[in-house]
């Protein structure tokens, strides 16, 4: 680790190292209001670059009375380019955002998923209208029906995303003829290529990832020897900002018609209580039933027919899953799923959590998949394959993407809790191949095992420095 003194000095010394390269030299560089937008428009500035900062409003919060963090957000962004010196411009996505990620957001959580609104943003709106609204010309890009705007004009668009591209993260390789690939950060721990496993290898090559090389704590470091102590200090955001600091059930409300349901014991299928519908819910949450003494867990939920099914066993069968099968996956490059080795692929179905190896078989559409996985069933409470759920997402902003097959998923491990409407990642090794929404899983209970399973434990998945 290099000491804080020599930290600043050393990119002082070397940023400058690569010049302009590939007629790169005017940069947008999206900037959050955080820390690892800041310090990475700050690295491209050193490095010589023309950079301009572009806030992204994606949600109108006048529309709802909430405290979220927008407006804070945006005067921070202002702060960063103001204290770079370089110009700030907003770009407004609010329209875009409700249509390709929060409508399919709701739409999820009706069938009683638990979408992931971040993996669709970055697919839909930051790394596809962003960085096509950047490009000067129409032959940077592959989609062309989005002008771009006389003020954003530039050669490649940056993030504070800690991920890499294997033409560099200031694309000082980048070369014609050849496909980018989405690289896994030098910091494992705050990896953030699973929420950028769905984007486009034709916006890659304008894309440059500054903090993709560097560890969280060097990239604090930067911004308190630059001044940006202001912005050092901030808390990073978690959740959904537009959701404020009210529950997610008083907001989910607004948008969806409550269904009043019961909670059934999962394997006495007594009547426990009522509930106000599945779309407050989520496999393994912690659930207080006032008749009884000590907490339940869901377990599964049945949205037909609004039933929560409850375990009072925290290492319950029901709880772990080592198959579960995704509609159709987007891959990242454009080579058929045909010359991938399946048997070389590791699956993440969380950004904190390590990949664990899989088998991965492709079928034409989400009812072969789930047939296929199902057929050794012992029990089944439900006969849905969930297969309307990979339809709630819109794509027809994309164009020529690489999308399909259908995919059961077999895991070297049982994971806790994999959710239908969740994402989920591939890697080979270090290579983010693509993603997939989950839209069903095969407990361990249902594959016929009765006992709890205690082999799973937290401390052996959950990533950590060291």
């Amino acid at each position: 680790m290099l000491k804080r003194r020599n930290l600043f000095n050393w990119f002082g010394s070397n940023l400058n190292c690569v010049t302009y390269v590939n007629s790169i030299h005017s940069v947008v560089c999206a900037i959050s209001g955080g820390v690892d937008s800041a310090v990475s428009a700050y690295l491209l500035k050193k490095k010589g670059f023309q950079v301009k900062g572009v806030f992204m409003t994606n949600w109108d919060s006048s529309d709802e009375n909430t405290d979220c963090s927008l407006d804070k957000d945006r005067q921070d962004a202002q702060f960063v380019c103001d204290h770079l010196g370089i110009p700030f411009f907003e770009k407004n996505f609010v329209k875009e955002y409700w249509n390709y990620v929060f409508l399919p957001l709701i739409k999820s959580y009706e069938q009683g998923a638990t979408p992931n609104p971040d993996i669709l943003c970055n697919r839909f709106v930051k790394f596809n209208l962003l960085t096509r609204a950047v490009l000067k010309s129409k032959n940077q890009c592959a989609n062309d029906d989005v002008q771009a705007s006389s003020n954003l004009a530039a050669d490649a668009i940056a993030t504070g995303h800690y991920c890499q591209n294997s033409f560099g993260n200031y694309l000082q390789y980048r070369k014609d003829n050849i496909e980018a690939r989405l690289l896994r950060s030098v910091d494992r721990v705050k990896d953030q290529t699973f929420w950028l496993s769905t984007i486009s290898h034709k916006e890659l090559p304008y894309c440059m990832f500054p903090v993709g090389d560097l560890l969280k704590t060097q990239v604090k470091q930067i911004a308190q020897d630059i001044g940006l102590s202001r912005i050092y200090s901030r808390r990073e955001s978690m959740g959904m900002c537009f959701i404020g600091k009210r529950r997610f059930s008083e907001f989910i409300d607004n948008y969806l018609e409550p269904k009043p349901g019961v909670y059934k014991d999962l394997e006495t299928d007594q009547v426990l209580e009522e509930h106000t519908g599945v779309h407050h819910f989520t496999l393994g949450q912690r659930i207080p039933i006032k008749r009884f003494n000590g907490p339940y867990y869901v377990s599964k939920m049945d949205c037909h027919n609004q039933i929560i099914y409850l375990v009072r066993d925290p290492a319950h069968p029901s709880l772990f899953m080592r198959k579960c099968w995704c509609g159709p996956a987007v891959w990242i490059n454009s080579e058929p799923f045909s010359s991938i080795n399946s048997r070389n692929i590791q699956f993440q179905w969380q950004n904190k959590w390590r990949p664990v190896n899989c088998i991965l078989k492709p079928f034409s559409d989400i009812s072969l998949a789930s047939a296929y996985l199902r057929k050794d069933m012992k029990r089944c409470l439900s006969s849905s394959d969930n297969a309307t759920l990979a339809s709630v997402i819109d794509a027809s902003i994309e164009d020529n993407r690489e999308v399909g097959p259908c995919l059961s998923i077999e895991l070297e491990a049982p994971m806790r809790c994999i959710a239908p409407g969740q994402w989920c990642a591939f890697y080979d090794n270090d290579i983010c191949l693509g993603g997939a929404m989950i839209c069903g899983s095969i407990s361990l209970w249902e594959e016929g095992q009765n006992t709890s399973y205690h082999e799973w434990n937290h401390s052996d998945y959950e990533l950590t420095y060291g």
